[in-house]
């Protein structure tokens, strides 16, 4: 949820930043430590949405959660595909938003992005993975430069927003062919009712 902020990027783990943009500390977005629900939209700000503060992280979300949370957002790739406003990787299935981490590497003249851009904060390995394989999986990439998972911990606390959905359910599929054949048998009988209109106006 949006009303848990996820960790500031300064708590991360070494191992997932690029502290060369760390050493200039009047970088206050990198520098600081206080949590913020950054995901939060004008109209959540506008309504006085609260900010969850104390459950920050992933790891102290389900702390507080527990056995409650359950619910694991899906998206649909062909929607994720068609999405021009929304810069995505995907790694395992798992899908992460990295719209704001890229908006934030873009030079602000050309708007190209830039790889050693200030804001570039994830490690080089890292942050060429993102940007090279924007809204597509990356999965095979990863695999071939990271012997484990545990940078994906990294990714979950950044990006996280959930999972591709796989899912192929019969029946929904089986209700749609149906469906699409009585719509082509009603359009045909339309046709045919219009065609038999035609020939009873010209007699």
């Amino acid at each position: 949820s949006r009303m848990f902020p996820r960790l500031p990027v300064a708590l991360l783990p070494d191992m997932c930043l690029n502290k060369e943009k760390f050493k200039d500390t009047t970088n206050e977005v990198l520098m600081t430590t206080k949590p913020v629900c950054k995901d939060f939209t004008a109209e959540d700000l506008k309504n006085g949405l609260p900010c969850h503060e104390f459950v920050t992280g992933v790891n102290a979300t389900a702390k507080y959660m527990g056995e409650f949370e359950k619910g694991v957002l899906a998206h649909d790739g062909a929607v994720l595909l068609q999405s021009p406003f929304t810069f995505w990787v995907s790694i395992h299935d798992r899908v992460y938003n990295v719209t704001q981490y890229v908006n934030d590497i873009r030079n602000e003249q050309t708007k190209q992005i830039e790889k050693d851009h200030p804001m570039a904060y994830l490690e080089p390995t890292l942050n060429n993975l993102v940007i090279n394989k924007l809204n597509e999986d990356a999965t095979e990439l990863f695999l071939s430069v990271y012997p484990d998972d545990r940078v994906l911990g990294c990714m979950d606390e950044l990006f996280y927003v959930g999972i591709i959905d796989t899912r192929f359910d019969v029946i929904c599929y089986v209700l749609n062919i149906i469906m699409y054949f009585l719509l082509c048998f009603v359009a045909l009988i339309m046709i045919a009712q219009m065609f038999c209109s035609l020939m009873y106006i010209a007699k």
